[in-house]
Formats: C-alpha cells, structure tokens, sequence
C-alpha cells in the first residue's frame, strides 16, 4: 500500500470532521406586526464554532399608514450568552412595496438564530419576505487539503 492510498482515507476522515458542508435554511415569514407587540422568530442551527454564519432577511414591508420598523437579529453561544446585531430601521408607507434587505455575519455558527420585528409608531406593519442562514466553510480548509493531498502525491513520485 502507497504512502497516498494509507494516508488519503486518515486526511478525509479528519478533514470532514473539521469542515462540514455549508449548513443552510430559508424560512419563509409572512408576518403582521403590532404597535408595541414584538414579535421575535427562531430558527435552530447546527453550532460549529469554526465556520461563519451569513444572516439574511429579504422582503417588503407594508401598512395602513406610514411608520418605521425596527429589525435585528439575536443569537446565543455555547456558554447561553445573549448577543445582538445592530438595529436596522426601515420606513414605510402605506399602499408599496417597502423593502427589507438585511445582512449580517456572526463569526461562528451558534446553536440557534432569531429574526426580531419592533415596530412603534404606526398601528401595524405586513412583513413578507426570506429568512435565510447559512454556516459556510472557510475556503482555507479546502485549499489546505487540496496542498497536503499535492505534496503526498509529489512524495510519492519522487520516492
């Protein structure tokens, strides 16, 4: 059996533990919002410390009458500790389409994510739109891979 051939099946083992496929979901919400009634909606993740997470949130915004509502996400660690995005603001008005277009990156995959609506100047708000997280592996992890399986098999020419 050839260095590569012994080698090759311990490199994948390992490799795969380490960098999973993306995990991925798109959480369709359709969504009415009251004044002074947040409304916060929860989605649970696979957690992995070593990959970043991509949030997402794409939809229009609608009501009776003009107002503002006030969007963020919210995650936890391992540890239960409690952590926000910044808060994002987005007018509306009655009778259009009003975009939403929010992203963010959290610097690991928490366990579990969430998508918070506050909205407190007009009587209600329609939300409907995408929510989608994303865990993506690194590209180093492939490309470090990809080296070590090159210079085995540059080993193994020379030998």
């Amino acid at each position: 059996m050839s260095i590569l051939t012994a080698a090759l099946p311990a490199f994948l083992t390992v490799n795969s533990a380490s960098a999973q496929a993306p995990v991925a979901a798109t959480e369709h919400i359709d969504v009415t919002i009251a004044q002074n009634q947040p409304i916060e909606i929860t989605f649970e993740n696979i957690f992995d410390r070593d990959h970043p997470k991509v949030l997402e949130l794409h939809g229009f915004l609608d009501g009776p009458v003009p107002g503002t509502l006030a969007v963020f996400f919210d995650w936890y660690d391992e540890a239960g500790s409690h952590f926000f995005s910044p808060v994002q603001e987005f007018k509306f008005f009655p009778g259009g389409l009003n975009p939403i277009d929010l992203v963010f990156t959290i610097p690991f995959c928490p366990p579990q994510v969430s998508v918070d609506f506050r909205l407190g100047d007009a009587p209600s708000a329609h939300f409907v739109g995408d929510f989608t997280h994303i865990c993506i592996p690194e590209p180093s992890s492939f490309i470090l891979g990809g080296l070590a399986l090159v210079g085995l098999a540059w080993r193994k020419r020379k030998s």
